[in-house]
């Protein structure tokens, strides 16, 4: 009886020494989910944002996995980004160029492009892909009598990350130099024609400075300050939010 009890003794051991020094699977990571309405009090979140999360079953809204390597095309706005999602919040821009001091504020941010929930070679989760943002309806306070050529556009690769309380995507261009161009116009405006380089990177943090709370994209001047135009450091803050085709928006999380 004794010795039997050690075989199954020794079995359990084994068992536990497999897992132990098993191939592990991948760790959390981030993921992108949408955040769809449900019915009344079977959600997890109160808001069509998902980003007040309350217990299991008292809310009214939920999030749905995308399906892991997978492309999946998706629209981006910062409509419905201020306010408790009810206002815009524009995208501002602030920087010099050639010795003078540039700043305008656009209203409507746009665009659209891919993304996918991919494992990486560490075996953790990680949300990429590709995106056109353009802002428009844009407003020159400085120089006087400028306006700038629109839409305001960044081609870019993006993907996610996560370091300590903070979850967010990181932008680069995707061709790897530049984001694109754009230019100061107006018959009186000082610097008008001058053609300027959008480069650098610049990261947004997801749902502001909570960590993987809501689908809101916050942009703030120590985010960006990766920023540079004409090779002069700028800084560009405001929101926006990834939606898919048919609406629903899109949140981060592990």
């Amino acid at each position: 009886m004794i010795g039997r009890k050690a075989v199954i003794g020794l079995s359990l051991l084994c068992a536990l020494l497999i897992c132990a020094f098993a191939a592990p699977s991948a760790s959390a990571g981030t993921t992108a989910f949408t955040c769809v309405e449900t019915k009344a009090k079977e959600g997890d979140f109160t808001d069509a944002h998902c980003g007040n999360q309350v217990k299991a079953g008292e809310g009214s809204y939920a999030h749905v996995t995308i399906k892991p390597n997978e492309e999946t095309q998706i629209s981006l706005t910062n409509e419905k980004t201020a306010s408790e999602t009810k206002a815009a919040q524009p995208f501002n821009f602030s920087g010099t160029l050639f010795g003078a001091t540039i700043e305008f504020s656009c209203r409507t941010v746009s665009g659209s492009g891919t993304l996918t929930n991919e494992e990486t070679k560490e075996k953790v989760m990680q949300t990429t892909g590709n995106a056109i943002i353009q802002a428009t309806k844009c407003t020159v306070t400085k120089p006087a009598k400028c306006t700038v050529g629109e839409p305001f556009t960044w081609d870019t690769h993006f993907k996610t990350y996560e370091k300590e309380a903070e979850m967010g995507i990181e932008f680069t261009p995707k061709n790897g130099e530049q984001f694109g161009f754009w230019e100061l116009l107006g018959s009186e405006c000082t610097l008008k024609g001058m053609k300027t380089a959008i480069e650098g990177s610049f990261k947004g943090t997801i749902g502001g400075s909570a960590k993987g709370k809501g689908a809101t994209i916050g942009l703030t001047e120590a985010s960006t300050a990766g920023l540079t135009w004409g090779g002069k450091p700028y800084v560009l803050t405001g929101s926006m939010t990834p939606s898919m085709k048919e609406g629903n928006p899109i949140t981060f999380t592990t």
